[in-house]
């Protein structure tokens, strides 16, 4: 992709202006277009140092319509989001369905660095290997965030500005001959320099690996500026017509025809029944959780030894949170569970062992309308805790495979997907380091209607109980059909499903907390700690 030729002669002014006007002007109309269509897209510059990717980004967004895109100049990681997963800051920044994000480098720079390394002859072998695993490790978070994001329906446009070694060295030496801008070449640059040829093969290798049909490179020439413009804005122009059209959009119509026609078109959000996953299997490993329907419900606890062991548990818990923080391990706890199971009081017991100072409870509802905007897992990338510090959630990114499915509110394609992408979520964030523990609070059908009736009969309680509540548990039997193939489909090795008998709440509680504390001393032992 990155083979050798010789530049093609550079524009003229003239000559540029006829050809880069129409394109431009074509491109702001398919933004609109696309904008209208709740066409999101993703526009990633990557490229060699030096060969323009902040001036491209410039010129292009002059001809865009600025409220309805954002530029993210992408450098190394600092302060929290150095503390975070790989891909974090990436979810984070991307825009809602309808509007454009355009990344000056991006998600690939980590990955080039790694490799660069790894193939220098002033790294020691072991150190070499390590800088393989972890271009290996981004690559994969990479191929899941991008797999995801198309699958969303999303436009990924990656655009690699090329040019040739003396190119490069000509441009490095006019910033260092400046005394204004000669702090812009950094050690790393230096070595681009001299290795070129090096990086080059790592490059190319790179470039074919990743270039995937919902996600293909496009390689630029960017020895002249004009022409390289001229490149971006036809492959955009090209790259947002075939993905409108694949959605139905008459892109040779107007803008005023394209909003009218989706405004005319209305989706369906109700399907007949919950439909089936038993077809559904996974590409991660799975471990056997067993049916909910065989859960026990006579499981109890006195209370005496119930608060001796909860004091005990939550000292416990205290003491290792602590060793989690020194040690900069993160850990997350996901709750899920039927209406009225307990959880709430669960998660307190669980918080009342933890310092305040460095856990956070996610309470999570009905999506915002940003938050629909997005892939369903994007609201939950922006709450993971930094490393060292603890997020429970109370109900989880299971939304997708529980309520969501059963009432219709996501597309038969879109929750079947679902499960892997879960699975794809914890598996970055088990890369990452962190101590995931889920559990699902389980309470018998008799034992549920009793809490409901309490708390309709109890005013100081009647907040606690909705009419949702009432219509979901008559839709018991469908929830209980999704839940076992959540347990089915997502009970891996490194994020497992525990299920919580909590007919009796005390029983419940002393179980969740000895399954967190024992998750965080595994890992802890993994390490050769003691506390």
């Amino acid at each position: 992709m990155l083979e050798s030729k010789a530049a093609a002669p550079r524009l003229g002014k003239d000559e540029y202006k006829r050809l880069y006007k129409p394109l431009a002007e074509r491109l702001m109309v398919l933004q609109q277009m696309a904008r209208f269509a709740g066409l999101g897209s993703i526009v990633l510059f990557e490229g060699w140092d030096a060969a323009g990717k902040g001036a491209a980004v410039s010129d292009l967004v002059v001809n865009l319509d600025s409220r309805y895109f954002n530029v993210y100049a992408t450098q190394d990681p600092v302060g929290s989001e150095s503390r975070l997963p790989f891909m974090a800051r990436f979810w984070s920044r991307v825009g809602g369905h309808g509007t454009m994000t355009i990344f000056d480098q991006g998600w690939y720079h980590a990955v080039m660095k790694s490799l660069a390394m790894s193939s220098s002859n002033d790294e020691d072998a072991a150190a070499r290997e390590s800088f393989v695993d972890q271009a290996i490790s981004y690559s994969t978070s990479i191929r899941s965030f991008e797999t995801q994001l198309a699958a969303d329906g999303y436009l990924i446009v990656k655009i690699f500005l090329n040019i040739p070694a003396d190119v490069q060295r000509e441009r490095f030496m006019e910033l260092l001959l400046d005394p204004n801008t000669s702090w812009r070449v950094t050690d790393g640059d230096v070595d681009q320099v001299q290795r070129y040829g090096a990086y080059a093969k790592v490059l190319e290798r790179l470039l074919s690996v990743t270039d995937r049909p919902a996600a293909p490179w496009t390689v630029v020439e960017a020895t002249h500026r004009r022409n390289a413009n001229v490149a971006i804005m036809q492959t955009l122009v090209a790259a947002f017509e075939w993905a409108l059209a694949a959605r139905g959009v008459d892109t040779t119509g107007t803008i005023d025809e394209v909003a009218a026609a989706v405004a005319a078109h209305v989706r369906d959000d109700g399907q007949e029944g919950i439909g089936s996953a038993a077809d559904l299997s996974s590409m991660h490993e799975l471990v056997e959780v067993g049916r909910i329907e065989d859960a026990r419900h006579d499981l109890v606890v006195g209370k005496r030894e119930y608060a001796r062991r909860l004091a005990g548990l939550q000292e416990a818990l205290h003491r290792q949170q602590a060793e989690l923080y020194r040690r900069r391990i993160p850990l997350v706890v996901a709750y899920e569970g039927w209406d009225a199971a307990g959880k709430g009081g669960n998660i307190k017991r669980l918080a009342q062992g933890l310092d305040a100072r460095i856990y956070m409870v996610n309470p999570i509802a009905s999506p915002t309308p940003e938050e629909l905007a997005r892939p369903f897992l994007w609201r939950f990338w922006t709450r993971l805790p930094r490393t060292g510090h603890t997020a429970i959630f109370d109900r989880t990114w299971y939304g997708r495979v529980l309520v969501e499915r059963v009432e219709g509110y996501a597309r038969p394609e879109e929750w079947r997907r679902a499960y892997d992408e879960i699975n794809e979520f914890e598996a970055e964030l088990e890369r990452w380091g962190a101590i995931l523990v889920k559990l699902w609070i389980n309470v018998g059908s008799e034992e549920q209607l009793r809490r409901f009736n309490e708390r309709q009969d109890n005013p100081e309680k009647r907040w606690k109980i909705t009419p949702d509540d009432w219509r979901n548990r008559e839709r018991n039997d469908d929830y209980a059909t999704c839940v076992d193939d959540m347990l089915r489909l997502t009970s891996t090795p490194y994020a497992p499903w525990n299920v919580i008998e909590s007919d009796d709440k005390r029983y419940a509680r002393l179980k969740a907390l000895g399954i967190v504390s024992a998750a965080i001393d595994e890992r802890l032992g993994d390490a050769g700690l003691e506390l």
